[in-house]
């Protein structure tokens, strides 16, 4: 319920994106920080996917 109501310290989304060039890619997005705690560190991880890669 706390989570619904906003009260959650923890974001997650997925990204997709194709360029010009027909190239798909996918991020995956996630990052926390303590809730009732606002000097803490947002903490998270990123995660890029696509088939090709330079």
């Amino acid at each position: 319920q706390q989570a619904l109501a906003g009260s959650c310290g923890f974001l997650a989304a997925n990204l997709y994106a194709k360029s010009i060039f027909g190239e798909d890619a996918l991020a995956n997005v996630s990052i926390e920080k303590p809730y009732g705690q606002p000097d803490a560190p947002v903490v998270g991880h990123v995660r890029i996917r696509a088939k090709s890669q330079v």
